[in-house]
């Protein structure tokens, strides 16, 4: 194999698109050459920006409880998004989207009595869990977002005898399609445990993203060296195509119990170059820090409006993040957690007082520390 000279265009692999001129005669294939080269200009620039959602994309439950049994839908918010393959995904106005299959579709569990459909994406429910724990109906998802087109309407066509065509469709419509995973890293024991569900399923994402899978991060513990790889948590692996929305939590029982966003939602970050000296800020992993910040306080604001708030942090915590902002109660009748009781399981000092203007950077940098296990001797 001969070197390149400078000054010289190396052309072997490059972007081939149409030289029109006139005169030309076109054919489909020259049109879809360019159509091909640009879709391909954009995925680079999609790798070059990183992947995560860009605006919008959040998802809410139409319904809490018992009237989601039969009918659980979620609504998404229009948003615009980039995949892992560089591919932009974007919804343009807000859906209502069914979690579970169409009547004719659904697959029922042999093993259980309930009249529940089986949820969306050929997942069944109902499967017995492991450690010989069952919840009937229990089970927690994961709600993805991926591009996907279709062909619509019927162009005018010429020269094919007046007959039927197949290539005639007039449009090609890009949109995206949502898809359900059921998290399958979820022992019985933690599925049969509602008051530490969420954060446990939660954290089950975080310490995936952080290169481990619990408290023994290998990223942040051993910085220089490999990073484990990232555990299977879904019974089947979502592919580079789809973002991750929301985590839903449904059972046969009581239907949609919550749904969680930060868990599995993260901005927009550009994964570092293999190989790369973690010496400087990391933008996959800062992504992730700044989502257990932001998945804590949408727990712990969900916790404090509830009926039955938890007394005490290990009531609903199993971890946390290294820095949150927990609401007080007893000020000015402000509706919060009494502080000298909620953090009983740690060691405490007296109240500290920080200027408003170091907040911000404090919260920054706690982002880069791990999380906290809660009832760790360390931490006591």
């Amino acid at each position: 194999m001969s070197a390149t000279a400078l000054d010289t265009p190396f052309l072997d692999g490059g972007l081939r698109s149409t030289n029109y001129f006139n005169g030309r005669i076109l054919s489909r294939e020259d049109l879809q050459r360019d159509r091909d080269a640009g879709r391909a200009i954009d995925q680079r620039l999609g790798l070059a920006l990183g992947h995560g959602i860009v605006s919008g994309f959040e998802v809410e439950a139409k319904a809490i409880g018992g009237s989601s049994i039969q009918q659980p839908v979620v609504t998404v918010r229009a948003g615009l998004a980039v995949n892992r393959s560089g591919q932009t995904v974007a919804l343009d106005r807000d859906v209502d989207v069914a979690l579970l299959q169409p009547t004719g579709t659904a697959t029922s569990s042999s093993s259980s009595s309930s009249s529940a459909s089986t949820l969306a994406g050929s997942f069944n429910t109902c499967a017995p869990p492991d450690d010989n724990v069952y919840v009937t109906g229990t089970g927690v998802y994961l709600l993805t977002v991926s591009p996907a087109s279709a062909k619509q309407g019927l162009a005018l066509v010429s020269g094919l005898g007046n007959g039927a065509a197949s290539c005639n469709a007039k449009e090609i419509v890009e949109g995206v399609q949502f898809r359900l995973f059921q998290v399958s890293a979820l022992s019985g024991a933690q599925l049969a445990d509602d008051a530490h569900l969420r954060n446990v399923a939660a954290y089950k994402f975080f310490f995936a993203a952080l290169g481990g899978t619990g408290a023994d991060v290998d990223v942040l513990r051993a910085p220089f060296g490999v990073a484990a790889a990232a555990p299977a948590l879904t019974d089947v692996a979502p592919t580079d195509c789809d973002v991750p929305l929301a985590l839903l939590n449904w059972t046969a029982l009581g239907g949609l119990r919550w749904v969680d966003l930060w868990s599995v939602r993260r901005r927009l970050a550009c994964a570092p170059l293999p190989g790369q000296v973690p010496v400087g800020p990391d933008a996959d992993l800062s992504a992730t820090g700044e989502a257990m910040l932001l998945q804590f306080q949408e727990h712990i604001q969900s916790l404090r409006v509830s009926a039955t708030p938890p007394q005490k942090m290990g009531d609903a915590f199993r971890f946390l993040p290294p820095a949150g902002l927990v609401p007080l109660g007893g000020v000015a009748g402000a509706l919060g957690f009494d502080s000298a009781g909620f953090f009983t399981e740690f060691s405490t000092r007296v109240p500290m007082f920080i200027e408003g203007a170091r907040v911000r950077p404090f919260l920054r940098l706690a982002t880069t520390f791990p999380p906290i296990t809660v009832g760790d001797p360390e931490l006591l």
